[in-house]
């Protein structure tokens, strides 16, 4: 499923306390973003957690930052990423008033979204289903069009450096 009504930017961060990782206050351009809906007591988000933290090792060279979202309580989100160590290695933020499971519709969970270079929605399912062929096609697509602008910017007569 992908929606183009949800654009990320930094207001959908704000309501977000980051508890691992570097906080995103501003989305970066040409960055994919990953954000994924869990919660600590949730078996089939548990299980994400090694996959999440191999693609995040896979393609952050490449521009891609995972962000999983719990909207549970801290006490309960802190320790269980710090039990889980070097296993949950990508951000980790609650949002405990709910603001972007609601405006994801978030009903189930584990769920996740997938963010284009634009801060366009892409993708949203679950992180287990598709989501890999998803970021491979997304970067793949952004690198056959950085070829493309390339290749066009030096065959022209235009004297501006390529972007």
């Amino acid at each position: 499923m992908t929606s183009s009504a949800v654009r990320l930017d930094s207001t959908l961060f704000a309501p977000l306390k980051f508890l691992k990782g570097e906080p995103v206050t501003e989305p970066l351009h040409n960055t994919v973003y990953v954000l994924e809906f869990w919660a600590t007591w949730c078996p089939p988000c548990r299980e994400s957690i090694p996959h999440l933290t191999e693609l995040q090792a896979k393609y952050k060279h490449r521009g891609v930052v995972f962000v999983g979202i719990s909207s549970e309580d801290e006490s309960a989100v802190a320790p269980f990423v710090e039990r889980m160590g070097s296993s949950m290695e990508y951000r980790v933020a609650i949002d405990t008033s709910k603001a972007l499971a609601s405006k994801f519709q978030v009903r189930g969970i584990p769920q996740a979204a997938l963010f284009d270079v634009t801060g366009s929605m892409v993708w949203i399912g679950h992180p287990m289903d598709q989501m890999q062929a998803q970021i491979e096609q997304l970067l793949n697509a952004v690198s056959g069009h950085a070829r493309t602008s390339r290749s066009i910017a030096s065959t022209s007569s235009c004297s501006a450096p390529a972007p």
